[in-house]
């Protein structure tokens, strides 16, 4: 066993060509008969906790999922892990991290997602996505602050929730409800929720998969640059110009593939040999590959490929709403409060805005203190009264 308490196969016995022609595996008895370590591997492999794996394990693949199990239905999870994913992609933009973070934290999504149900009441897409990406953050070792996380995902609520995902919307030639006018204030009230919330989820996050992921993250786009290499110099004849073009496609394409739980399903190469595949044949690049099997000498399965493109294509059919509401109704973000605090920064009048500020003050002291407040009152309870005195005893 190691650290963890995982038990560890042991190593692999070393074969020798006078223990193959002594029919022993140089790790063998003392009459020579070979050691079976096959079963031993198997069991290991068994014990090792799913989680510390690129991808899922079939007994897993092959139960329907937490949300599905909790009565979500497929199209609509397929939906909400979507839009979560484009969220993590806006933010992403919005931070200027690199594309590597924003697939870590897209795989992180999906991961989670294979452990909670979507209508677990704590488990929003919206504030799981954050979680995500600020987890990503560190994993990829480039770090934004806490309050950079929470303000950009506050920009993205504002503008998908009420702007219909435009950043000026325009009615009647006036801007409506700007969310560019209605900053999140540093310090206050939906600010320090926001950012606990953030610090619970990421605890969430790291409890439920294992708190390790360097070894599972494997993303394809790292194979793709090489793959492209390959064909260009196996008997794809065509310019430098034309070349670009594909792997601007592929790579597109690949970014898309990861609003899709792809990466717990297939392999990396796979996924990268379906994108370049979808690339040749869009009608901006089609370029010949150089032969059929060239999927089989990059290490790639054929039906598996087209699975995946087929996957992939469907993703472009599906109409994505600029907002989409958690499915439990007890989820903070359909709370009365958080409407509270929507009135608060959209106001502008003074007044009202000190009205709404007293309104979230008694608000926030209920919100903070309801269970104490519970168990004060119950502890208020006058006692019982005490028995009454034995009588005294006869003379």
């Amino acid at each position: 066993q190691d650290t963890r308490g995982r038990v560890r196969a042991p190593p692999a016995p070393a074969y020798t060509a006078a223990a193959a022609e002594n029919g022993s595996s140089g790790a063998g008895g003392g009459d020579g008969q070979p050691v079976a370590h096959s079963s031993v591997v198997g069991a290991a492999a068994e014990v090792l906790p799913w989680h510390t794996a690129t991808l899922l394990p079939r007994s897993i693949l092959d139960e329907p999922t937490p949300s599905a199990k909790d009565g979500v239905a497929a199209e609509v999870e397929t939906l909400q892990r979507m839009w979560g994913c484009t969220v993590i992609c806006e933010a992403g933009c919005l931070l200027k991290l690199p594309q590597v973070v924003m697939a870590t934290a897209q795989n992180l999504f999906h991961r989670f997602f294979w452990r909670k149900s979507l209508n677990d009441k704590r488990f929003d897409v919206f504030t799981v996505a954050m979680a995500t990406i600020f987890l990503a953050t560190k994993i990829e070792e480039k770090s934004r602050r806490l309050r950079d996380i929470v303000f950009v995902f506050h920009h993205l609520y504002r503008k998908r929730k009420f702007c219909m995902g435009q950043d000026v919307p325009l009615k009647n030639g006036l801007p409506i409800k700007d969310s560019r006018r209605a900053p999140m204030e540093l310090g206050g009230y939906r600010y320090d929720e926001w950012k606990r919330k953030l610090v619970e989820m990421e605890r969430h996050v790291l409890k439920e998969l294992g708190f390790g992921f360097y070894q599972v993250m494997e993303h394809p786009h790292k194979f793709l640059l090489y793959y492209i290499e390959y064909l260009k110099k196996s008997g794809m004849q065509v310019q430098d110009s034309a070349t670009k073009n594909l792997a601007q496609h592929a790579w597109a394409y690949l970014n898309d593939s990861m609003r899709l739980d792809l990466c717990v399903r297939h392999d990396t190469n796979n996924v990268a040999c379906a994108a370049i595949l979808i690339a040749s044949r869009h009608e901006d690049v089609k370029i010949a590959l150089p032969s059929p099997e060239w999927l089989e000498v990059l290490g790639a399965d054929e039906a598996k490929v087209h699975s995946i493109c087929d996957e992939v294509l469907r993703l472009y059919k599906v109409t994505l709403p600029s907002w989409v509401d958690p499915l439990n109704e007890e989820s903070y973000l359909r709370s009365a409060r958080q409407k509270l605090f929507d009135e608060m920064e959209e106001e502008s009048d003074p007044v009202a805005r000190a009205k709404l500020t007293e309104k979230m003050k008694s608000s926030s002291v209920s919100h903070r203190l309801g269970h104490l407040t519970t168990v004060t009152t119950t502890n208020l309870t006058p006692p019982p009264p005490p028995p009454p005195p034995p009588p005294p005893p006869p003379p």
